[in-house]
């Protein structure tokens, strides 16, 4: 367990866990994000397999005698579904990846997560790799390196993803969010997949200035956004969710963003 700088009642609890069971480990560092707490255990792992789980998330009881039973000598990565909070999120079955663009094809159908949580590795698979320290959506950076690997995908859902209002994948738009579209530049695949990936994640980051898009400080990267939406797509632009498709083809046909985003905060109100 890496107690990242905790400064509450964390690092007692870890250390009384340690004494309790032999088998755990705490780290004390002081404070350096998710990227750094996860290098740390990376350094000091003594296992053949390795896996991630987040502070506050939870897993099912039974994930790692699970995944563990579904590894063969020829699999890197066992990978599993996951609830959002209580919204369960798998495969359709049981899919094997066998290179970065079978990856890519499950990314864009939603059926694996770029996530270093919800997988089980062979500790080989990290030998000379570690997160970016300093970057925000660090698994984005990464998951082109582990994506060419043999990846065995489960449709169970084994881990519990808590999603927070205030986490930062639910906060506002910053301008560090842009370093999102920036993870792409590591990507080398399929340039049809790639676009889909890249048009999609325009849309998202957008939606992040739903609220705020007619802030100044905002103007220049909603501009940026908007262009990739408009001349990145060949016939349309492939987002999921039958209301986002439509807005953002609206935007991608000329439709000012600021109407559209308007027009979906209105409807998401209309629908509560």
């Amino acid at each position: 367990m890496v107690n990242d700088g905790s400064t509450d009642n964390s690092a007692k609890i870890c250390d009384e866990y340690a004494e309790r069971d032999k088998r755990i480990e705490t780290i004390h560092k002081k404070n350096g994000g998710l990227s750094s707490a996860r290098n740390a255990g990376l350094e000091v792992a003594k296992c053949e397999y390795l896996c991630f789980v987040d502070g506050d998330d939870f897993c099912e009881k039974n994930m790692l005698q699970t995944a563990m039973g579904n590894f063969s000598k020829d699999i890197d990565i066992v990978a599993f579904g996951y609830y959002r909070n209580s919204k369960k999120i798998t495969a359709k079955k049981n899919k094997v990846s066998e290179n970065f663009n079978n990856a890519l094809n499950l990314y864009i159908a939603g059926e694996l997560s770029v996530t270093a949580w919800g997988k089980i590795y062979r500790k080989m698979v990290f030998e000379n790799l570690k997160y970016p320290e300093g970057k925000l959506f660090e698994d984005m950076w990464i998951f082109p390196k582990i994506a060419d690997k043999k990846i065995l995908i489960l449709n169970v859902a084994l881990y519990h993803y808590i999603f927070r209002e205030n986490s930062i994948t639910a906060t506002k738009f910053k301008p560090e969010y842009m370093n999102f579209l920036d993870s792409l530049n590591g990507w080398n695949g399929d340039k049809k997949l790639l676009k889909i990936v890249r048009l999609r994640i325009a849309w998202n980051l957008l939606l992040f200035m739903e609220n705020e898009h007619s802030k100044k400080d905002n103007e220049i990267y909603a501009k940026q956004l908007v262009q990739i939406l408009r001349t990145e797509k060949k016939y349309y632009v492939p987002i999921k969710g039958f209301l986002n498709f439509i807005l953002a083809n609206l935007i991608s046909l000329g439709f000012s963003y600021c109407i559209v985003l308007n027009a979906r905060l209105f409807l998401r109100k209309l629908s509560k």
